[in-house]
């Protein structure tokens, strides 16, 4: 009877873990194009999050730009968007957009480039300087207009000092090349009334129509979820993760297993994030899914998890590579394979565009 129990258990497990081998890098030529952005403290893991999984689906269309996604998102009054570029939840995002339209994305990049002056920032790193710009300039204006040379000193030190880890260095020069073009007209605006002026004013808009799913949200089980996000990476469509990111920064800590599943999203040891899955495999007798890295190209995940990098001299040539291993010199993180119960046990959401 024990045998019997053994293998019936063993069946049930087998079926709920027989995932297949799967990586949209493999055959995807519009995710390997697109950047992989470094968040920094924006915290636009959702629109980034949503423009990367549309961009790649609908590689045929007007793209999306992810901080024009969170631009047109800036008015919902919920507990992950302040009025903000900060957290929210992905489909009041694509709500919003759909609705409201958004800068296409060529035409937002060629605005976006031309405020940076020639200076080499992502736009990660170019819309935090303009954040702590807007929000230093709030409380010390007669600072600015009386000693300008000490303010801009003073906001560099606030860049240097708060600022996540971005791919180039604060430089004053840089700072002052980007700020002072913009001085005059941005006296007397906001943050966002500046944006609505600036990159995202006068543009092109753009109305997204495509199908947006969104579910694990209330009581599925990680069966359920497993399944979906599986059939989805079968038929080489990325799905798009909400997660409790302390699956990186506590690996083997306990899990925020809590249901409703939205639940956890709200809860103060989650530090909600959105990342797309792009891939999976088997691992033993369960499943992993690769985990696409939505924190710059440097390492982000601990040692416990193996990751998917990509050969900086050989453009395409992917292979597994551990933290101990890692060489940010000649390396670039594509992602991470994380494993399915760790992932699933602090999931609130999964959202997909329907084919």
């Amino acid at each position: 009877m024990k045998w019997i129990i053994f293998f019936i258990l063993s069946a049930l497990s087998n079926a709920w873990s027989n995932c297949e081998m799967t990586n949209l890098y493999d055959h995807s030529e519009s995710l390997n194009v697109q950047p992989i952005l470094n968040q920094g403290d924006l915290n636009t893991c959702y629109a980034i999050t949503l423009a990367t999984a549309y961009n790649n689906q609908f590689a045929d269309k007007f793209k999306l730009d992810s901080f024009s996604v969170a631009y047109a998102h800036k008015n919902r009054l919920l507990h992950w968007t302040p009025r903000n570029l900060d957290y929210s939840l992905l489909s009041f995002a694509y709500s919003d957009i759909k609705k409201k339209g958004l800068c296409e994305s060529d035409e937002a990049q060629r605005k976006i480039k031309s405020l940076k002056q020639s200076i080499n920032y992502s736009d990660s790193q170019f819309f935090y300087l303009l954040k702590r710009y807007f929000k230093y300039k709030k409380w010390h204006k007669k600072l600015l207009l009386k000693n300008p040379e000490r303010f801009f000193n003073n906001l560099l030190g606030k860049l240097n000092k708060k600022s996540s880890a971005f791919e180039k260095v604060w430089m004053l020069s840089d700072v002052k090349k980007i700020i002072i073009p913009i001085l005059n007209e941005s006296l007397n605006l906001s943050f966002f009334k500046w944006l609505g002026k600036n990159p995202f004013g006068q543009c092109l808009k753009y109305y997204p129509h495509e199908t947006l799913i969104n579910t694990a949200r209330g009581n599925q089980s990680n069966h359920e979820v497993s399944s979906m996000i599986q059939k989805n990476l079968n038929e080489n469509r990325p799905v798009m993760a909400g997660y409790c990111n302390r699956i990186y920064s506590k690996p083997n800590g306990f899990d925020l297993n809590t249901y409703p599943r939205l639940a956890r999203g709200v809860n103060p040891l989650c530090r909600s994030h959105y990342s797309v899955l792009v891939g999976s495999r088997p691992k033993g007798n369960s499943c992993e899914f690769l985990l696409r890295n939505s924190m710059g190209e440097k390492y982000w995940a601990p040692k416990e998890y193996e990751c998917l990098c990509e050969n900086l001299d050989v453009k395409g040539a992917t292979f597994n590579c551990k933290k101990q291993t890692f060489n940010e010199n000649k390396m670039k993180v594509l992602g991470c394979w994380i494993p399915e119960k760790k992932l699933l046990n602090n999931l609130y959401e999964i959202s997909y565009f329907a084919p």
